[in-house]
């Protein structure tokens, strides 16, 4: 996106109302961030249940539409149907704030409810945490696009034209510098969240190393006598007898 706006020809307008330049293939790129991101965070600790994937769709789409609403508001020629659209960006994207809240919540009980430390208990609690983590990134960089989408309109409403800081590509500049910082956060937290969750070697590795502690555990508390032999390449064979014996 970047590379476009820098060295290709892009649809540009002029907001009406805010008086600040709309670059189209910006907000086209936000348009899919912002639902992609959404539903990702949504459905990291989904559980198998029928319709599981229509609310994380609902809020995935809610948020789209918040930045699709960025693309219409040139063609809002008058105050009336600009508040409309605005009114529909802002309750879209607000709707992030209680799924943040819910995924927090959810965290804070399945840690105060958990009652062993297994592989799949651990294995959900990430999912849990990180749905939380990656939902709260989400919310706070949207909000901070939400804040300088204002910053840009007052600055554009209420310095005369020629300040210096009412220049025409003030938008472009401080959404590219949005998408920058908003990719490399997304970017450190998507790789933690596919070490710990989805990369089957780590995974591997966790199941083993707790079946290694279980077998520690039953070889040096067992009652009953515990005997290893292992053949090894030269046909002789070496036996182990647990402590208990």
């Amino acid at each position: 996106t970047n590379a476009l706006l820098a060295f290709f020809p892009s649809v540009v307008m002029v907001d009406p109302i805010t008086h600040s330049r709309v670059f189209f293939i910006r907000w086209c790129e936000f348009i899919a961030l912002s639902g992609f991101m959404t539903f990702l965070a949504e459905i990291l600790d989904l559980k198998r249940e029928k319709n599981a994937l229509v609310k994380p769709t609902i809020n995935a789409l809610a948020q789209s539409l918040s930045c699709l609403c960025g693309i219409i508001f040139p063609f809002c020629h008058d105050v009336t149907t600009w508040s409309i659209v605005m009114t529909v960006s802002m309750v879209t994207y607000l709707n992030m704030f209680p799924r943040c809240y819910a995924r927090f919540v959810n965290l804070k009980n399945f840690v105060r409810d958990e009652q062993t430390c297994s592989f799949s208990t651990n294995e959900t609690k990430h999912r849990i945490k990180y749905s939380f983590l990656l939902l709260k990134t989400c919310t706070t960089l949207w909000t901070v696009l939400v804040v300088f989408y204002f910053i840009n309109m007052l600055v554009h409403r209420m310095l005369p034209v020629g300040h210096p800081l009412r220049y025409d590509s003030l938008a472009m500049s401080v959404d590219t510098l949005f998408d920058v910082v908003a990719k490399i956060f997304y970017m450190v937290l998507i790789l933690e969240i596919h070490e710990t969750v989805f990369d089957e070697e780590r995974r591997a590795e966790r199941v083993i190393l707790e079946l290694q502690q279980l077998m520690s555990v039953l070889w040096e508390s067992s009652c009953d006598a515990i005997i290893v032999s292992i053949q090894h390449s030269s046909g002789k064979h070496s036996s182990m007898l647990s402590p208990s014996f």
